[in-house]
């Protein structure tokens, strides 16, 4: 009797070490010490003391059962990267930059090639977050786990200066909402997933036109990192105030976290494009609205908030990673915890809405200016007219910026926040001039690209509706 006839093969444990060494240098940053083989990875801190008070941040997660479809369609190289991608992505939003990470693969039986492919994953998602793969454990558990089986699990370590990290302590009204999109389903629920889908190879390896893609294909989509995104956004200047990495729970569960007491995040679940695997698996698995938004990640993978005269940065930023931001909400005083609601209010209550947006008069005032407007031209609701003068502006300026295919996303009216700037007035007092008498119509072709309601301005959108009004009035 030996240790291989036990179930234990040192000899592919060496082999798997020796294929998967290509991958793991890659990662490799100067504050490493050392190679594979010892019994600790090290990693120099040296870097640190440049920092006036350094704080360590750890985290470590795993796969859940989304390793049950690699398995089944045996593509073992993109399931490392949701490991990392777990870890990573919380260090992240508490203000972190990950500097290491380590892997650890239980399995019924070593395969060497397996096991690098899996690592290969680890790796490349190592690479995606700028943290350095400094050691694992691969780990055979004969009698205990099917020979074809494995679980994959991580833990990584990252660091920042107090003064940078992301508490909410200074989050407040008015504060605006940005979510950057996933990638899919990303790492969780997949539990309900396999319950709601035939867990076979045929059954994974189907076309769906609305997905475009196999169901295997979409569901194994790697969990988006979003490292360099909210690097990008620091390095812009812009203060994240909150941060929450949408996880097990979905919505319900982890936007609260990132919330200060007496503060409420308000969520508009129409305002960015959902994808098509959610709305599949909401009908054919028979799910309720709440419960897929208290369990998936429905297309938003992070939640941040920032003071509304940094959204434009913060979006600019957020797009030069290659990641897709959507403003999504805001932030309102009241009980702690997380409101997601529907199409926007119409109307007087949408009116309403807004002006009880924040305590000073700004937003008041922006109001007050859109209804003299709307009584100039002798529109009978108010209202309605300002989300369209609104929209017209933001339309004409994201024309100018090649950005109006974003509108055209947009299902219906009052949606889309943005903020208005003081020179949208000269390309509307043009359109003013030229096509007042057709007004309506060229309100409805706009709000047939989409629309927008909820203001997060303060001094320049006040400069551009009093302007505006006051040009009107003397005939310009």
């Amino acid at each position: 009797m030996d240790y291989k006839n036990a179930g234990v093969d040192i000899e592919a444990g060496y082999k798997s070490v020796e294929l998967m060494k290509e991958h793991v240098k890659k990662t490799m940053r100067p504050e490493v010490l050392g190679g594979l083989g010892g019994f600790s990875g090290a990693f120099s801190l040296a870097k640190i003391k440049e920092m006036e008070e350094p704080v360590l941040l750890s985290g470590t997660d795993g796969c859940g059962t989304k390793v049950k479809l690699a398995m089944i369609l045996d593509k073992h190289d993109t399931i490392g990267i949701d490991a990392v991608a777990m870890c990573v992505n919380d260090i992240a939003c508490a203000g972190g930059e990950p500097l290491f990470f380590l892997d650890y693969i239980a399995c019924g039986k070593n395969y060497p090639e397996k096991i690098a492919s899996i690592v290969k994953g680890v790796a490349e998602g190592c690479l995606q977050s700028d943290a350095a793969l400094i050691g694992g454990e691969t780990a055979e558990h004969p009698g205990l786990m099917p020979e074809d089986e494995y679980d994959l699990a991580g833990f990584a370590v990252g660091v920042c200066d107090k003064k940078d990290m992301i508490t909410g302590e200074n989050l407040a009204a008015g504060d605006v909402l940005i979510g950057m999109a996933s990638t899919g389903v990303h790492s969780n629920g997949f539990s309900l997933v396999r319950k709601v889908f035939d867990m076979t190879k045929d059954s994974l390896n189907t076309y769906y036109d609305e997905l475009g893609a196999t169901l295997g294909e979409t569901l194994l989509a790697p969990t988006r990192i979003y490292v360099k995104a909210l690097r990008a956004i620091k390095d812009a200047g812009v203060t994240v105030k909150a941060c929450s990495h949408i996880t097990g729970g979905g919505f319900y569960e982890n936007i609260p976290r990132m919330l200060k007491d007496n503060t409420v995040a308000v969520v508009q679940k129409d305002s960015y494009t959902v994808p098509p695997i959610f709305d599949l698996m909401a009908k054919k698995g028979n799910i309720d609205e709440q419960m897929m938004y208290n369990t998936f990640n429905m297309g938003i993978g992070m939640v941040l908030a920032v003071d509304p005269e940094d959204v434009d940065a913060a979006m600019k930023a957020i797009r030069s990673t290659g990641d897709t931001p959507y403003v999504i909400g805001h932030i309102e005083n009241g009980e702690k915890g997380r409101r997601l609601t529907g199409r926007g209010e119409h109307g007087a209550d949408a009116a309403l809405k807004v002006g009880n947006l924040c305590s000073d008069a700004v937003v008041c005032g922006v109001l007050e200016a859109g209804v003299e407007i709307a009584r100039f031209l002798k529109v009978k609701e108010p209202a309605h007219l300002l989300a369209r003068l609104i929209f017209v502006g933001s339309a004409l300026y994201y024309r100018h910026n090649t950005r109006l295919a974003v509108f055209r996303r947009i299902a219906g009216l009052h949606t889309l926040c943005f903020y208005a700037k003081a020179h949208f007035c000269f390309l509307l007092l043009s359109v003013f001039k030229k096509m007042t008498h057709k007004l309506e119509a060229f309100f409805n072709e706009i709000a047939r690209l989409g629309g927008g309601f909820f203001i997060y301005t303060r001094n320049t959108a006040v400069k551009f509706f009093a302007f505006t009004v006051n040009q009107i009035r003397h005939g310009v």
